[in-house]
């Protein structure tokens, strides 16, 4: 089953992303930290509709998917809009080796507290 991971090695799934305790009202940096989508056994993940797989914020409480950005790289993560889905391409395979990283940056000034998110990928069939 493909999925997120806290972990390259795919050994700690993910069912909700809780960014708790890493703000205080005067941070102006945002919350970065990565994860990894994939899965244990082989296989390809396609999307169902033959265009890309993406990866889509879905927030709750205050924190607004407007304040979440993702990006494939720790680096694009400066280049990436607030809100916007993370395309993966047309197939993600399965395995280690396929793991995809997701790095992902969460607000910056006046966010204070904790918050949770999930990151959704609708539309896609595992073969």
């Amino acid at each position: 089953m493909f999925r997120f991971f806290s972990d390259p090695a795919l050994t700690t799934p993910l069912d909700r992303l809780s960014v708790c305790g890493l703000f205080i009202d005067s941070e102006t940096q945002p919350a970065v930290s990565v994860v990894y989508f994939g899965a244990v056994e082989q296989g390809i993940l396609r999307a169902v509709d033959g265009g890309d797989i993406v990866i889509f914020i879905e927030a709750s409480g205050d924190l607004l998917a407007s304040d979440v950005r993702l990006a494939s790289t720790d680096a694009e993560l400066e280049f990436a809009v607030g809100g916007a889905g993370l395309s993966l391409g047309s197939t993600v395979e399965g395995g280690v080796g396929g793991a995809r990283p997701v790095w992902i940056a969460v607000g910056g000034a006046m966010l204070s507290g904790s918050y949770s998110m999930m990151l959704a990928v609708p539309g896609v069939v595992h073969e």
